[in-house]
């Protein structure tokens, strides 16, 4: 039997797959494209990140000083946030739910970090200058802890989880659409 974390990925697909799609509008070749991308993870990380201590996954390493200090290099010092949004994660597994959707984008950052233009500041695609650049320790880490906790569960907390993750997709989506000038 798989673990809770397959399930997860299969219930949340098509958030994933959405979000994906609403990011394909940043060009990560170019510096503006690049840029845009941080702007937009910098929207739902301002919004999204002061719920996520303390609570959920105890392994869970904030990267939003990364990405601040990447937009500074790029000479961008404001970091937008929508005033009154605020991701709905009333309970520790809807966290769990967002670190999942967090964790699964710090794996994937290691690999969006080779399509931005040479010379970039790629410190939140590529994690702390401590740990090891495309490692996917804290993945593995994050997906047997949430295997375990899930274990002695009952459909209510999981489905929480999966409602958190599903919250935080749609987060990151309006926000790469509000920097991209789309409807949404």
């Amino acid at each position: 039997m798989h673990g809770f974390r397959f399930h997860l990925r299969e219930t949340t697909r098509d958030e994933h797959d959405a979000t994906e799609s609403a990011f394909a509008h940043f060009d990560l070749s170019t510096l503006h494209g690049y840029h845009d991308f941080l702007l937009a993870h910098a929207g739902a990380l301002a919004t999204l990140e002061p719920r996520l201590h303390q609570v959920g996954w105890s392994g869970w390493i904030s990267r939003r000083d990364y990405l601040r200090a990447d937009l500074d290099d790029l000479g961008d010092q404001k970091v937008p946030g929508l005033r009154g949004v605020r991701p709905h994660l009333p309970t520790d597994a809807h966290v769990w739910g967002a670190q999942y959707v967090l964790e699964g984008s710090r794996l994937g950052g290691a690999v969006l970090a080779r399509t931005i233009p040479v010379g970039s500041p790629a410190r939140y695609l590529t994690g702390a200058e401590s740990e090891q650049p495309g490692t996917t320790r804290p993945w593995q880490e994050y997906c047997r802890a949430l295997d375990n906790v899930a274990k002695d569960q009952g459909v209510l907390w999981k489905d929480a989880v999966e409602q958190g993750a599903r919250t935080t997709f749609a987060l990151f989506r309006r926000h790469a659409n509000i920097i991209s000038g789309q409807t949404f």
